[in-house]
């Protein structure tokens, strides 16, 4: 409240209250507080409830996490581009090293504790796990991390370990953020280790020195499997040559000969061209690609109004996108044919998150500035990977839009104080909030776009004809076209790989 500032806040657990907070909650709020780095998720102190019955740890709060994000873009069809992935690795990298650096290791390195700020800046979070180590490994708990990324010594149950275990964790998450998808998703501890063993092939004493005296190792007997496996899972098209080299210098079996995250910064991979993105164009670039969409999906809904057709549910589920890049709108369950003047239909329509106020209103009469208001919502989705007003209900739909957009006057809304609802009083919110919301994801001409297409009056909001010709789409970078939105490459993965699933849930 002091500063205005939006934090992220992590209750620390108690034992009980005699003993207070556990050990691990301290050292978790004591590494975060030591380990200051501009790739490392910043600590803001304490904070307590009201009745200091509940500790907090003040965390600065990151747009979105890695995980999510990947999901999202998996289900969008889309690649991280070679310059995006390095972009990302760089900045692990750089947090892995410095908390090697000051003897630390994360020890649940993933993706979901991996985070992605507006400005393209990579942060780790979540040091629950975390422990200050020893030059000559001690005496650890084997049951750490998440078992996807769980390093072959800790599945082993080794309890000799250091920070090549965090190196084995990012050599996962390299892959995974070539492919958009799980490398090693194991089902159980043995289920992880077949898959992994599978993949590099069976370890044996000449690569990893004492594997055949380990207890687990003595006690199961693993099928034999050959090595480069790595080179099948990921072809060359994905990963070059270099990139492979790195991925396998991350999981190497023997953690004396893994890499470091130092050595790492210096691989040949990162030389190649193309270089890493810089992190403040890393979203910028990305983005690029929603004019692709957005010009395709203005053509189809152009073509609908002007063949008098209402479609009435248009969203991002109804939206449908071939592996020739092309866009297609699809679900006519809720269309109508128009006329104008606009006549009465049944308010009832359109998905909660993308319907427009009047029909939240209960206006019965409308016509084809519904859809725009739909698009208006998606449109803002494609470019921040979130709903903009995801409502619980119809009344809190209304609330979020008045919260986002300013809540409307009979001047932004000729008729607004007649309509039955508006008799409600709503808390007066202030208008411009739409930029802040959006922050540095959208230009002023993007932005521009978006408030015509969520404008309170019907009769003023944008037609698809009138955004098709929006500067928006003429000013750099201008529009890819379709052939290019999805590389060749992802389609003929996508097609071998479609019974995977990337929602499984992390064990």
């Amino acid at each position: 409240k002091r500063t205005g500032e939006l934090v992220a806040l992590k209750q620390l657990k108690k034992i009980n209250e005699r003993e207070g907070y556990s050990i691990a909650a301290r050292r978790e709020l004591e590494i975060l507080h030591k380990m200051r780095h501009p790739n490392i998720v910043a600590s803001r102190g304490l904070a307590s409830s009201s009745r200091n019955d509940r500790v907090y740890i003040v965390m600065e709060l990151v747009d979105y996490d890695l995980k999510t994000f990947m999901q999202t873009m998996h289900s969008n069809k889309q690649l991280f581009s070679v310059e995006h992935v390095k972009c990302l690795m760089k900045q692990l990298l750089r947090a892995v090293q410095h908390l090697h650096d000051h003897h630390v290791m994360h020890r649940d390195l993933k993706t979901s504790n991996i985070l992605l700020s507006n400005e393209g800046v990579l942060k780790v979070a979540d040091f629950g796990m975390a422990r200050e180590y020893e030059l000559n490994p001690r005496l650890y708990t084997p049951a750490v991390m998440t078992r996807w990324y769980r390093a072959p010594e800790i599945l082993l149950l080794l309890k000799e370990y250091s920070c090549p275990v965090d190196i084995w964790s990012i050599g996962c998450i390299f892959a995974e953020l070539v492919t958009l998808r799980p490398l090693f998703p194991g089902s159980s501890e043995l289920d992880q280790m077949t898959k992994i063993f599978k993949t590099l092939g069976t370890p044996s004493d000449s690569i990893w020195p004492g594997f055949s005296e380990l207890r687990m190792v003595k006690n199961i007997m693993f099928d034999k499997y050959p090595p480069g496996g790595l080179r099948k899972k990921i072809s060359q098209d994905l990963l070059s040559e270099d990139g492979l080299s790195l991925l396998q210098c991350l999981l190497t079996y023997d953690p004396s000969k893994r890499i470091t995250a130092a050595a790492a910064l210096e691989h040949a991979y990162f030389e190649e061209q193309p270089v890493a993105v810089e992190p403040a164009m890393f979203l910028t670039s990305l983005w690029s690609n929603v004019k692709c969409l957005m010009l395709q999906f203005f053509g189809a809904v152009q073509h609908l109004h002007k063949n008098w057709i209402l479609h009435r549910d248009l969203k991002p589920s109804n939206i449908l996108l071939s592996y020739e890049g092309v866009l297609k709108v699809a679900d006519f369950g809720l269309a109508r044919e128009y006329e104008l003047p606009p006549r009465q239909y049944t308010p009832g329509m359109v998905t909660l998150w993308y319907r427009a106020p009047e029909l939240l209103l209960f206006a019965n009469e409308y016509s084809t500035y519904i859809d725009m208001w739909s698009i208006g919502c998606i449109f803002a989705e494609l470019i921040t990977l979130q709903p903009l007003f995801p409502g619980s209900s119809e009344c809190d739909q209304l609330f979020r839009i008045f919260e986002g957009l300013g809540t409307p006057t009979d001047t932004t809304w000729p008729g607004y104080s007649e309509l039955t609802v508006g008799k409600i009083t709503f808390e007066n919110h202030p208008t411009g909030r739409l930029r802040e919301t959006m922050s540095n994801l959208l230009s002023d001409d993007g932005l521009s776009l978006l408030q015509d297409f969520l404008l309170y009056d019907q009769a003023a909001r944008v037609t698809a004809d009138a955004a098709l010709n929006h500067p928006y789409f003429k000013e750099e970078p201008v529009a890819m076209e379709p052939a290019m939105f999805l590389p060749s490459l992802w389609s003929e993965y996508v097609a071998q790989n479609s019974s995977s699933n990337m929602g499984e849930s992390e064990h």
